[in-house]
């Protein structure tokens, strides 16, 4: 959900899947970030706050995985 994840992805995925990996927040540009914090050593806010920017991504994400899996790109 952030750029050092999706450096990770890219090195453990085949270069020509690359085109399926991306920032979760690219889904959800109104939100105006593009990186999930990593609320893990903080409060419980942190863990409210990314977890009000990873809903609303996923709720995007979700009609774009179904087109694909029905066939269409």
């Amino acid at each position: 959900m952030d750029r050092r994840n999706l450096d990770s992805l890219r090195q453990h995925c085949a270069s020509d899947r690359h085109d399926r990996l991306g920032l979760l927040l690219a889904q959800q540009p109104a939100l105006a970030v593009d990186e999930v914090p990593d609320p893990y050593y903080s409060t419980v806010a942190a863990f409210d706050h990314a977890l009000d920017l990873i809903e609303p991504a996923c709720d995007a994400l979700l009609p774009m995985l179904r087109q694909r899996l029905a066939g269409g790109r």
